[in-house]
């Protein structure tokens, strides 16, 4: 999906910074449009979603792609403006991106692939396949599961995931699900 994006364009640098939040944080289309300049802590490393899902707010370690992405987009691409959101349309007015936009880029980013499935539940679908592998504890906290006992994985179904995530990737996981 990524590789999809055209990163010489100034569209295509913002998109495939605001993709890379969606894959690997699996964040919603409404997260990352409500994100500000604030919420990248360069000098620490962190990464804050403010508007998570229930009103939930959470931190996370910021990732060197992702930080290398958003650093590049940010002095590069985008304009000069006092708004503080993170994305901003790429013409005037400058705009902040919205969900809508959001979930346009990722359904983009998905028609190559040919799959008939390509809404936010695939890159959801696939950071969860990617955690898989992680703690009990670690998929609770991400995914922000109230009962524990949801977040245990069975080392067996740790290879199903795995499995529909390669699938996935190859667009023929309809199949499987």
């Amino acid at each position: 999906m990524l590789d999809g994006v055209d990163r010489r364009s100034a569209v295509g640098r913002r998109d495939y910074a605001l993709l890379l939040l969606l894959v690997s944080y699996g964040l919603r289309a409404r997260e990352v449009a409500a994100m500000r300049l604030d919420d990248i802590r360069l000098k620490q490393n962190l990464l804050h979603v403010p508007t998570r899902k229930g009103g939930h707010s959470t931190i996370y370690p910021l990732s060197a792609p992702v930080g290398e992405a958003i650093i590049e987009y940010l002095r590069r691409d985008r304009p000069a403006v006092d708004d503080r959101h993170l994305f901003l349309l790429a013409r005037a007015p400058y705009l902040p991106v919205s969900h809508w936009v959001i979930s346009e880029r990722r359904a983009d980013a998905f028609a190559p692939s040919a799959s008939r499935w390509r809404g936010p539940g695939r890159t959801r679908f696939a950071t969860a396949a990617s955690s898989a592998s992680s703690s009990r504890h670690a998929v609770q906290d991400h995914w922000r599961l109230r009962r524990p006992q949801l977040a245990e994985v069975d080392p067996r179904l740790r290879q199903v995931a795995l499995h529909k995530l390669r699938q996935l990737t190859l667009g023929e996981a309809e199949d499987m699900l």
